[in-house]
């Protein structure tokens, strides 16, 4: 991970450090300071692991990893 952490690099609009946060945080300015917060969690491991087999379960539990992200970072909601 390191290695590959080396490689990519890091937007211009981009606040904290590539895997710094559960969110990245990017600078958008469009009213005044603006930022926004980009997650894309999956729970794919525990689909393939069978620990959620309910298509309902599987939605629920993919939108509140993505919240969690969003609430660590101290965001709110905009869009999904």
């Amino acid at each position: 991970m390191k290695i590959l952490l080396k490689i990519i690099i890091a937007l211009p609009i981009q606040i904290n450090k590539l895997q710094e946060s559960d969110s990245e945080l990017l600078n958008i300015n469009i009213l005044e300071n603006d930022q926004l917060a980009v997650t894309t969690d999956s729970i794919v491991e525990e689909i393939e692991m069978g620990i959620y087999k309910d298509p309902y379960l599987i939605g629920w539990m993919t939108v509140m990893v993505n919240m969690s992200d969003l609430a660590a970072v101290a965001q709110h909601r905009l869009v999904f």
